[in-house]
């Protein structure tokens, strides 16, 4: 008879700690849940511009692929071979104009400055366009609000 009120005693244990553990963890559910989640983050587009304006007056790999691009029929070329390719950052002018980045990526002039003064937004593909040629990644470009 004592053997089957241990048993019994151990039932009602193991019972009583699944009881307390899964009212434990619907107490701590809303706090784990709090921490789980992630704050959504807006882009500041006049901030995500002015990288932009930065990154076309100041980057060799995106100058290269538009010098290649323009298959050297710009004034920016410095390198006598005309090898994009082998040009290295002494021959290039690494600015490059509104116009011809325009060119390359098929839009107006205006649409580049547009995204540059934070105007309007540069759309998914774009931007991933950008930061191939470029060799840069979206975190280089994109600036998030605090």
């Amino acid at each position: 008879m004592l053997r089957l009120r241990l048993s019994m005693s151990d039932t009602a244990e193991k019972f009583f700690g699944v009881f307390a553990q899964i009212r434990l963890n619907s107490t701590n559910r809303n706090a784990i849940i709090e921490d789980m989640k992630i704050q959504r983050q807006f882009i500041d587009w006049d901030a995500t511009g002015n990288k932009l304006f930065r990154l076309r007056n100041d980057n060799a790999n995106l100058r290269r692929y538009v010098c290649s691009m323009l298959r050297g029929n710009t004034d920016k070329c410095l390198n006598e071979t005309g090898d994009c390719e082998t040009c290295n950052d002494r021959y290039i002018d690494k600015s490059i104009s509104r116009p011809e980045l325009a060119e390359v990526f098929g839009v107006t002039e205006a649409v580049i400055n547009n995204w540059e003064s934070g105007r309007t937004e540069v759309g998914i593909e774009n931007l991933l366009f950008y930061c191939r040629i470029a060799q840069v990644t979206l975190d280089d470009i994109l600036v998030f609000f605090d």
